[in-house]
């Protein structure tokens, strides 16, 4: 396997779940629908720093 499948392969996992973090966030009403609120929040909860702040 090249280190090219690799990312890839990462890549899309990395997307299937973003799916179906945002189907569960948006069915409970969390996140709200805003795709940007939803990211930085998923961010947020997840210890991330905010984009754009050291």
């Amino acid at each position: 396997m090249t280190i090219e499948n690799l990312v890839n392969a990462g890549t899309e996992q990395k997307d299937k779940t973003l799916d179906l973090l945002r189907k569960l966030s948006f069915a409970d009403g969390k996140y709200g629908k805003d795709e940007v609120g939803f990211i930085l929040k998923i961010q947020k909860d997840l210890g991330f720093q905010a984009i754009g702040k050291a």
